[in-house]
């Protein structure tokens, strides 16, 4: 699902991966929630999201805001959620580090991962999400999906 050329999404299972780049918009999370009450209505018991973001990309406070009250509001129905920091310099390490104090202030409920890489984030949230169409999500299936989403993401932004 193609939201903007900042953001896409796709749901493998009831995982729901999101690419972001540049700058991440109050819009562009509210543009989700109709992605996240599809999932809630075919995954009841709970989903988990990915996001792959770019170096570079920023988030608004409002974007912050939203998505912070979003995530609060799934409660725990949001089974795990994962942040894939793509890059490598002195933006990742800034992005990852205050990432990583966001979430340690915060006192995030579910299961939460900061990696920098999408294997890393498919063998660590696989296990978490249970069987949600009656068989495992395997981390082998889920990192290529992840992987595909995100090529098509960068392809349709040099093209």
């Amino acid at each position: 699902m193609w939201i903007s050329s900042r953001m896409c999404a796709a749901s493998y299972g009831n995982i729901m991966v999101a690419c972001w780049r540049e700058q991440v918009t109050a819009e562009d999370v509210r543009a989700l929630f109709p992605v996240t009450d599809e999932m809630l209505g075919r995954y009841p018991r709970g989903f988990g999201t990915m996001s792959l973001v770019e170096q570079g990309t920023f988030a608004t406070d409002e974007a912050r805001e939203v998505g912070g009250r979003q995530m609060f509001d799934l409660g725990d129905r949001l089974l795990c959620t994962s942040s894939v920091l793509l890059g490598a310099g002195f933006w990742i390490a800034a992005a990852r580090a205050s990432t990583a104090l966001i979430g340690l202030i915060s006192r995030r409920p579910r299961p939460t991962r900061l990696t920098a890489s999408i294997a890393d984030a498919a063998a660590w949230q696989a296990p978490l999400l249970g069987e949600p169409d009656g068989e495992a999500i395997e981390a082998a299936a889920l990192e290529p999906f992840a992987a595909a989403l995100l090529e098509a993401f960068r392809a349709r932004a040099a093209g």
